[in-house]
């Protein structure tokens, strides 16, 4: 089928929504990077994702985007450096101003801190393209040479926590539009969900190289860590995140006392909290979320605050009260969560009266019943309880199957790739002690997870399909898998995967309709496919079975299954990667002379996520862009080592010399660049920014081709050829 662009519609969001992301800037080996060094990266990376930036804005397939988008540009501002500020417009139409990139504006001392910052979004898709697209850039920006890495995780795991040097994620939601009334219950119903929030969100485990306690791997391959503290980050920085205590803790709130809420929680600068509900753009601002893993992680925190805010915007509409389950309780569980994430232990609310309080405390059966004798144990049962109480408002936003929300919904409720109740800090702790305790790899594995997270959207290390409960899923009984036969390929090789369809309900289930869509990291259609299928039997399992062709540029290929069962659709996704090579080269003067000795100078840099060391034949040829001719070339072969970028330049291949009859006058030229595997096969291609080269004009010349002897005689005559080079020149019959 022939490539095309999706043009689905969007999905809106009830309320605005933008999210800062705090990233670290950092050596390899997860050392800081020290002095004027950090500044220079941080200025290279600002310029150099602002061309980025205008690319992607170009190649943007959300139309949102697109259409809100203005301009940006570079700017400087004191304290804050250098940082790309954007026109876009806004959610009441008019078009502000937004930093999306640069130091972290709340630091004003030397920092290793890079924020990106979305603008104010107000659909999912033009949510998570922001939230990809600023990552991917500035992964993309960072100076080659600098061997520096990007990664995403609330603290550094190889060094002690330094005051107020942690890394999170603040989300805005709301506008100033937004009723004071409606503002204040979104609030108090947020706050009351900050312990449930913090336990699907802890990621950072390590601190100076270790986690807090002792971590094991069990005979079945389970491993434990049952006192290491899941955020050492919300631990440590009490400055900035809080108040912990139940004294002090963020106050529920019945009118909007800013002044009030300041003195309560005793703080310098009262937005340095947990949930601040008075910020100067008219939102509520949520600091409590260590970075994330993935954009889709990133995307579905938000997507839990929408339905939450909702939830309370209904609650007040219809007249009612958003009920307050206490600071005590918050407290508590608030340090519960920090502590062991979703295995944590749950305090229970102690009004147990109205239906709120009976889906906060107790476990909800499977049939989506209140089972009122059993109360919620750990974090993790109550978040399915949080997730119960906001099912409708899920449903209504079209949310429980949105492939932004997946990786969530795994953690808390497994699949059959994880165990239930895995966070990002779990992942963190399971890749280290599979390791045999080697920080080195589980570094080497947030980098990977990071670099993967650039190229799709989709991407999460947890994978599988959620495992979900029937009130949560009202397609149960139908049980969609999309099963890759091989989870990565080389680009440029076919690619397949089974779909199977199966039965596990009472019943028959007639008249599927299956809509395959196979897209690129661009959103662009690779292939699609729409299926009929008569019935399914109880019991029975229907297969479909899928090649596709993959493309060498091309780092990711995400599978999008909606499958229809009368009025109701429902939608799986997976992802298959590729193993990519990225190839860069840049000319070292904007102006070459061809003499015939002067060799010319380049340089550049390779970048693969290949596993393993790789052996290439690297070409490099000078190429005139107006003739389309090759004007000269040079090849080496060499060892590419996997997952890392290998910097090489001229030096590194046989001179690449352009003869001077090779044209005239000055051509505008530029290098291509390609390289090859062992068997031939193209691996990369890319070509460099023009430059000119200027031809060395040289006149004709007579050269004597003889056998001389040592002494000649006056009147001898000398014996040879005489070849003449006109260098070009035409010389008519006189001559």
């Amino acid at each position: 089928m022939s490539e095309k662009t999706t043009r689905d519609d969007e999905t809106p969001l009830p309320f605005a929504h933008g999210i800062e992301v705090e990233l670290q800037v950092i050596k390899k080996d997860g050392s800081w990077i020290r002095g004027e060094e950090i500044l220079d990266i941080f200025d290279k990376l600002v310029s150099n994702a602002k061309a980025f930036l205008d690319n992607k804005i170009r190649a943007s397939r959300v139309d949102s985007v697109k259409r809100k988008y203005k301009q940006s540009t570079q700017t400087e501002e004191g304290e804050r450096g250098s940082r790309i500020v954007a026109n876009y417009e806004g959610p009441d139409g008019k078009t502000g101003e937004y930093t999306l990139v640069g130091h972290d504006p709340n630091v004003t001392s030397l920092t290793w801190i890079l924020e990106v910052a979305t603008p104010p979004c107000t659909t999912i898709e033009e949510l998570a393209w922001w939230t990809q697209t600023l990552v991917a850039i500035s992964y993309d920006a960072l100076p080659k040479d600098a061997r520096a890495i990007l990664i995403s995780t609330g603290l550094n795991p190889t060094q002690e926590y330094l005051r107020n040097l942690s890394f999170g994620e603040h989300h805005h939601i709301l506008s100033p539009s937004v009723r004071e009334e409606v503002r204040i219950a979104v609030y108090n119903m947020v706050r009351n969900f900050i312990p449930h929030l913090i336990a699907i969100s802890v990621n950072s485990p390590f601190e100076n190289k270790k986690p807090t306690d002792e971590v094991s791997v069990g005979e079945d391959d389970i491993t434990r860590a049952p006192r290491c503290k899941r955020s050492i980050r919300l631990v440590k920085n009490t400055t900035q995140l809080g108040p912990s205590n139940e004294f002090e803790f963020i106050p529920y709130l019945r009118s909007p006392d800013k002044e009030g809420f300041a003195k309560h929680v005793n703080r310098g600068i009262a937005r340095m909290v947990d949930l601040y509900p008075f910020t100067d753009y008219g939102t509520i601002e949520l600091r409590v979320i260590d970075t994330q893993l993935s954009v889709p992680r990133r995307v579905g925190i938000a997507l839990i605050l929408q339905a939450l805010a909702l939830k309370a915007k209904r609650i007040v509409e219809a007249g009612g009260e958003i009920p307050d389950p206490g600071a005590k309780v918050l407290a508590a569980n608030r340090s519960s969560a920090i502590s062991a994430g979703l295995w944590g232990p749950f305090r229970p609310m102690e009004d147990t009266g109205t239906e709120f309080a009976q889906i906060y405390n107790h476990m909800i059966s499977d049939d989506g019943t209140i089972d009122k004798k059993c109360r919620n144990r750990f974090v993790g049962d109550a978040v399915a309880s949080m997730f119960y109480l906001i099912r409708n408002e899920l449903e209504e936003l079209d949310i429980v199957d949105n492939p932004f929300i997946q990786p969530i919904l795994v953690s808390v409720f497994g699949s059959e790739l994880s165990l239930p109740r895995t966070t990002g800090a779990d992942l963190q702790l399971d890749v280290y002690a599979k390791s045999g305790m080697n920080m080195v790899a589980l570094m080497r594995s947030l980098t990977d997870i990071t670099r993967e997270c650039c190229t799709n959207w989709l991407f999460d290390p947890l994978e599988g399909t959620p495992q979900l409960p029937t009130w949560l899923c009202w397609w149960k009984g139908l049980e969609p898998e999309i099963v890759p036969v091989a989870d990565r390929v080389f680009a440029g090789q076919e690619a397949e995967f089974v779909l199977t369809l199966r039965n596990t309900g009472s019943r028959s289930l007639d008249n599927l309709t299956v809509n395959c869509t196979i897209e690129d990291t661009d959103r662009n259609v690779s292939e699609q496919s729409i299926v009929s299928i008569s019935g399914i039997d109880q019991g029975q399992i229907h297969v479909e079975r899928i090649v596709f062709q993959t493309r060498k540029d091309v780092t990711a290929y995400n599978i999008i299954v909606a499958i229809g069962l009368g009025s109701k659709q429902v939608t799986i996704a997976n992802t298959i990667n590729t193993y990519w090579m990225r190839v860069q080269v840049k000319p070292g003067t904007t102006t070459q002379f061809a003499d015939g000795q002067a060799p010319v100078l380049f340089s550049g840099n390779i970048e693969t996520n290949y596993p393993e060391a790789k052996v290439v034949n690297c070409s490099v040829a000078v190429v005139s862009l107006s003739k389309e001719v090759v004007l000269a070339d040079t090849e080496e072969f060499l060892t590419i080592e996997g997952g890392e970028t290998v910097l090489f330049d001229n030096s590194d291949l046989p001179k690449l010399i352009i003869p001077t009859a090779a044209s005239q006058g000055v051509e505008r030229c530029a290098l291509r660049i390609g390289l090859e595997d062992e068997d031939g096969s193209e691996m990369a291609r890319a070509i460099s920014k023009p430059f000119y080269v200027g031809f060395v004009r040289k006149e004709p010349q007579l050269v004597l081709d003889a056998d001389l002897r040592s002494v000649y005689n006056p009147g001898d005559l000398i014996m040879g050829e005489v070849e003449l080079f006109s260098q070009g020149r035409e010389f008519g019959d006189a001559a």
